[in-house]
């Protein structure tokens, strides 16, 4: 199923990838290597599953390749400012998700063609999302990618599942990421 899934993803492919702009430093950090990620920041979650969310930050520097950040598009006591692709959010470095919270990443595309970035974390990672998403309904989750900005998730509902979909703006751009994310960049 995951292979018929990538060769149609594969098949589906009739776009490049948009370049995007490296994040302005997050938290002190900057990334390493160039960005081929989207320059669009999809928030539309798949129409049959929950949205996820995200809340506060402070001066704690992450450092992982690949950090689901709680935090906000407006402004809240305590969140650290940062912009990027002409957005600007709020995030809690404090409460945050990271790569090391995964088991796995595919790249799928729903009935409706809707590119998406299955995000699959290890148990004590889906107790995080569960904790997390609890507590912050309202709020959003701001997913990045080597301080990336890829996606702002609302969070209206606990989630409890093991699995995040994270919106991509093209097909191409959902298998970048599972790629470079699976290739422990």
């Amino acid at each position: 199923m995951m292979r018929f899934n990538r060769l149609l993803i594969g098949l589906g492919l009739a776009t490049t990838l948009v370049g995007c702009q490296a994040i302005d430093r997050l938290m002190g950090i900057t990334p390493s290597t160039p960005s081929s990620l989207p320059s669009n920041i999809p928030s539309a979650p798949p129409p049959d599953l929950p949205t996820k969310p995200a809340t506060t930050a402070t001066s704690t520097k992450v450092k992982s390749s690949l950090v689901i950040y709680v935090g906000s598009t407006n402004p809240i006591s305590g969140y650290t400012q940062v912009q990027q692709k002409g957005r600007t959010v709020y995030v809690d470095p404090r409460q945050t998700l990271l790569y090391s919270d995964l088991s796995n990443a595919i790249a799928v595309v729903d009935e409706n063609n809707r590119p998406y970035v299955d995000l699959a974390f290890s148990p004590a990672g889906t107790k995080k999302l569960a904790q997390l998403t609890g507590r912050n309904i309202g709020k959003n989750l701001i997913v990045t990618f080597k301080n990336e900005l890829i996606s702002i998730m609302n969070i209206d509902a606990q989630n409890t599942r093991n699995i995040l979909h994270v919106p991509m703006q093209s097909v191409s751009d959902a298998q970048t990421l599972e790629r470079r994310i699976l290739d422990g960049e």
